[in-house]
């Protein structure tokens, strides 16, 4: 059937779903339209426009008839159905935002909407981040910046979001060179535009410090932690999440430099802190409890550390799931804890779970599976296992190849 001899709403139908992509979810077309599709669908269905793949999905039969009838629309149409298409998919997708980034991010892009289209490509960069896809990761929050500075200008506070964001990444896969400018600059723009004592001001000092602090340059991480927690003791005050996480990178770099009896105060406040604001099952107050367990473990205070490792896996199995890379974490530390006591049969099944769930989720050419085989290898030699230890020292030479 000829387009035009389509009744106006199944156009109007028509023309939306073009807009979507070859394929198209129903319950997005219809936030669209605001209207159930029943009929209009069962129109484009029987002309053979399109057909159905499941309950929730359509496919164009044929790349030009959505081609055609898109190219064919006024660049204000356009505009308006790509503005409405992100703005369904917010509300259709408001559980799984992070996931639908990139879409939603591409719609607001052709809508004309820029500013809010940076947004949605920092969450992609985000949601990339976290499956480790640092490809991705890049370009994505390389577009939100671009976007930003031409948009927003180079010294707007949320260009340095997008600096900081990039930086971020760039600390994650351990380069340091590129990374650093970023948070400078960052730092620069929110000191000069924010002011001195700003939150984001703060959170510039605290990434800067990190940095430092990755690189064992304690020296100048040092004072950029304590005018973080300064700032945020005083402007956010003393038992906000953001003091805490700066407590606790404080005691880190202390923990770091075997300064254990600065390092502990500071861990236990942190932890008080997370349980108090966040809960005692919160992701932020396991991450609490692994670090001060780990600061334990450093001292070889065992006994307190296992039940700090043991709370923190509880916790993140529970609520960030049995395959998530922090439970993963949780696991490769509690397994090094009865490693060094010689605990080695309560060791050997938690490092091969941390294995299995580092090499599926992070893939085997991640430091921290890479990380896992070593202290596998590791707890093999200590049990006088060599051949087991030798099948895992292939397979680190077979990733290094």
């Amino acid at each position: 059937m000829p387009f035009l001899r389509l009744t106006d709403q199944v156009r109007e139908c028509v023309l939306n779903a073009c807009v979507l992509g070859m394929e198209f979810n129903v319950k997005v077309l219809s936030e669209m339209l605001k209207s159930d599709l029943s009929s209009e669908l069962a129109t484009g269905t029987n002309s053979r426009i399109w057909k159905d793949l499941d309950e929730l999905r359509y496919i164009f039969s044929h790349v030009l008839i959505k081609d055609i009838i898109y190219q064919r629309m006024m660049s204000d149409k356009l505009r308006q159905l790509h503005q409405l298409a992100a703005e369904a998919m917010e509300a259709i997708f408001a559980d799984t935002m992070d996931e639908n980034a990139l879409e939603i991010a591409r719609h607001y892009e052709k809508a004309g909407m820029a500013d809010k289209a940076a947004v949605y490509y920092d969450k992609a960069g985000s949601w990339f981040s976290d499956k480790y896809d640092f490809i991705k990761v890049e370009t994505y929050l390389n577009t939100a910046l671009q976007i930003r500075e031409k948009v927003l200008g180079a010294e707007h506070p949320e260009t340095a979001t997008s600096l900081s964001n990039l930086a971020a990444s760039y600390l994650d896969q351990d380069r340091h060179e590129q990374a650093e400018p970023l948070h400078l600059k960052a730092l620069e723009i929110r000191e000069k535009v924010l002011g001195a004592e700003h939150p984001a001001t703060a959170a510039s000092l605290g990434n800067l410090a990190n940095l430092y602090n990755d690189q064992g340059k304690y020296e100048q991480a040092e004072p950029l932690y304590l005018r973080a927690l300064e700032i945020r003791q005083k402007v956010l005050g003393a038992e906000h999440p953001d003091t805490a996480t700066s407590l606790n990178n404080l005691a880190v770099s202390y923990r770091d430099q075997g300064k254990y009896e600065q390092a502990e105060p500071l861990h236990l406040r942190a932890l008080e802190i997370s349980e108090k604001v966040l809960g005692a099952e919160h992701p932020g107050t396991a991450a609490s409890l692994n670090n001060l367990a780990i600061l334990y473990n450093n001292q070889g205070k065992y006994e307190q550390a296992e039940p700090l490792h043991l709370r923190a896996l509880d916790i993140r199995e529970k609520v960030l799931g049995a395959e998530h890379p922090h439970t993963a974490t949780s696991l490769n530390n509690l397994a090094e804890l009865y490693r060094h006591q010689g605990n080695y049969e309560q060791a050997e099944p938690l490092h091969l779970r941390a294995l299995d769930i580092r090499e599926k989720v992070l893939g085997t050419e991640h430091p921290d599976t890479i990380q896992t085989i070593n202290n596998l290898m590791k707890l093999y030699d200590k049990m006088g296992l060599p051949d087991k230890s030798a099948k895992y020292r292939a397979l680190l030479t077979q990733e290094e190849n």
